[in-house]
């Protein structure tokens, strides 16, 4: 809707928003699909607790995170989502200096890495709802499709995507996209039946997180407090950790391809990852 995340400038940072889009950039066809006119029926929330203040921050266990980069992606003059990516701080800081763009690669490939997702777009009235669930899988798969086509990374030559890896990961999207918060789509049809949506209403926030041993993890805090002018008031959902070694893999090898191949804009993340290094080392 890697790191992602990888995760991730990868899923997020590097696809443009377009009509159908997720989260720009992780993703956000919700302002993409703004040219769609979708119905939506009132939203309904799940039972609330484990209520969180805005304040709340989860860290993963053992393991601090320093942001590396930061972007708000845009799409028809709105914005989408603002998306942060982040490595193991004890390793960043620790990087040495003088390495070549390779030599960087081969450091901070295994390294513990978090992408953070923090929804901006509201909806349109009467046109288009809420960045959902919906969105962010497509924009997972298509980034999907074009590590599929692209070419080997000069970097990592061994690194390839396959339509068996996207089958695997949609099945592990599809699972763990989730809210407290749903919508109905209402169909043009009618007499068909509307199909309901996880939605993440603004400040919502989507973190992707992977162990010192590539495990990944989703965590989803979904903003219960629609008053824009107001501090978030976060319901956070249980954080799932993926343990199936075969979800794992394929995980990590998106979270990979996301940093090494060219976006659509023509620029590869992990170029202005190793700028950021250099500007940290000078």
């Amino acid at each position: 809707m890697p790191i992602y995340l990888i995760l991730i400038e990868a899923i997020m940072v590097s696809n443009k928003l377009s009509r159908r889009h997720f989260l720009g950039r992780i993703g956000l066809a919700a302002a993409a699909s703004a040219l769609i006119p979708l119905a939506y029926c009132p939203t309904s929330y799940a039972e609330e607790g484990n209520v969180q203040p805005a304040s709340y921050q989860k860290v993963s266990d053992e393991i601090d995170y320093t942001k590396i980069r930061e972007r708000t992606a845009k799409k028809l003059g709105n914005e989408t989502v603002k998306v942060e990516f982040g490595l193991e701080s004890k390793l960043w800081k620790g990087l040495s200096s003088g390495m070549n763009e390779q030599e960087f690669y081969n450091a901070i490939k295994s390294s513990p890495i978090e992408l953070k997702t923090t929804t901006i777009f509201g909806g349109i009235s009467g046109i288009r709802g809420y960045i959902n669930n919906e969105d962010m899988r497509e924009e997972f798969l298509n980034a999907a499709d074009r590590f599929i086509k692209n070419k080997p990374s000069q970097y990592d030559s061994d690194l390839t995507f396959s339509t068996a890896d996207k089958t695997v990961l949609e099945k592990m999207l599809n699972r763990e996209l989730k809210s407290s918060i749903t919508e109905t789509i209402k169909s043009w049809n009618p007499f068909a039946s509307g199909r309901e949506v996880y939605v993440y209403p603004p400040k919502s926030r989507i973190v992707l997180r992977t162990d010192r041993k590539g495990y990944p993890t989703f965590e989803m805090c979904i903003n219960t407090n629609e008053n824009s002018g107001e501090d978030p008031v976060y319901k956070k959902l249980d954080v799932t950790k993926i343990t199936d070694e075969t979800e794992k893999k394929v995980f990590t090898k998106f979270l990979l391809l996301s940093i090494l191949t060219k976006d659509p804009d023509g620029v590869v993340p992990i170029d202005n990852f190793y700028r950021e290094y250099q500007n940290k080392k000078s």
